[in-house]
């Protein structure tokens, strides 16, 4: 008879330094396929008296690579801030992340720094994160760690999200929590929305030292915001949304929260990119429109403000 082989969890923490693995302690639930693979650079090379097939192989390089979707958990606020946080050398941490795979196999990525961080929310479904690692090994093994503790708390749900948009010009140093409502016309009429926050990082197979098939270090460059909105067009005509589809600069915040915990990503200035506007046509379903935005750093004061924050209370 075979053991169950559908449990599947992953979790991450922040290291102390490169080359000293975190202790993972949260499984959280998947929201998805992850990807995280050990990537090999392979060479081929046949013997000289002409033999067609390939005789020799020779690795290159190898490091790990993948996206790692979750769901926006309670008990993922506390790592999440972290890896999102610029050292003073410019760089996100390193991290340590574990996946189980069956009941019994896990894959850990030590000395990785996540490159991309997705966050979706929609009407439909849970909230979620999607985080892309780039790290510079991987171990398949058959064991669990110990300290992994399964969760009996479920993860942020819509009913515990609220959103906010405002139009501004210059942008804004942090949305109060007083401004998310239950009636702001955000929760009303936006449909859903992703912001994705890239850290653009430098090609691992150019990062392997003479002597080594591991990249020396993993390394990400300038920091991108982006995203967008789909909205359902309201009617009577909303003021907000209507400078919206004329391409107005916005600011635009998420707040989730329960008992103590509590979450809010502020996109402090966003730039339209694209807001295409069309009929559909289908009389059974609201006509609606999608914003592409790239977020800003508003300069308030004198003083230069980072594009997006994730305020967090674990």
């Amino acid at each position: 008879m075979y053991t169950r082989s559908n449990f599947s969890w992953a979790g991450i923490a922040i290291q102390s330094a490169k080359g000293a693995p975190a202790t993972v302690d949260t499984a959280l639930p998947l929201a998805g396929a992850e990807s995280l693979e050990r990537n090999w650079d392979m060479q081929y090379s046949e013997v000289p008296d002409g033999m067609i097939w390939d005789v020799w192989s020779v690795k290159r390089g190898e490091w790990a690579q993948g996206d790692l979707p979750i769901y926006f958990h309670p008990d993922l606020l506390e790592p999440l801030d972290g890896i999102l946080q610029l050292g003073a050398d410019g760089q996100p941490p390193y991290v340590t992340a574990v996946v189980g795979i069956g009941n019994r196999y896990t894959k850990q990525v030590v000395d990785a720094r996540v490159t991309s961080a997705r966050f979706s929310f929609s009407r439909r479904d849970l909230p979620q994160v999607s985080l892309s690692l780039l790290g510079r090994f991987a171990q398949v093994q058959p064991t669990v760690p110990p300290s992994v503790i399964a969760l009996t708390n479920p993860p942020f749900t819509r009913q515990e999200t609220l959103v906010y948009c405002a139009i501004t010009t210059s942008g804004v140093t942090d949305i109060p929590d007083s401004a998310f409502s239950g009636t702001h016309w955000a929760n009303f009429y936006i449909q859903s929305a992703e912001v994705t926050v890239d850290f653009n990082p430098i090609d691992a197979g150019e990062l392997i030292p003479f002597g080594d098939i591991y990249p020396v270090d993993v390394l990400t460059t300038v920091v991108r915001v982006t995203g967008n909105l789909t909205i359902y067009l309201p009617n009577p005509t909303i003021a907000e949304v209507n400078q919206l589809l004329q391409g107005s600069h916005f600011a635009l915040g998420f707040l989730l929260k329960r008992g103590t915990k509590q979450a809010k990503l502020v996109i402090r200035r966003a730039c339209p990119e694209r807001v295409p506007v069309a009929a559909s046509g289908d009389k059974t379903s609201l006509e609606q429109f999608t914003i592409d935005f790239r977020a800003l750093a508003p300069i308030i004061a004198g003083t230069i403000y980072p594009a997006f924050d994730l305020f967090v209370v674990p």
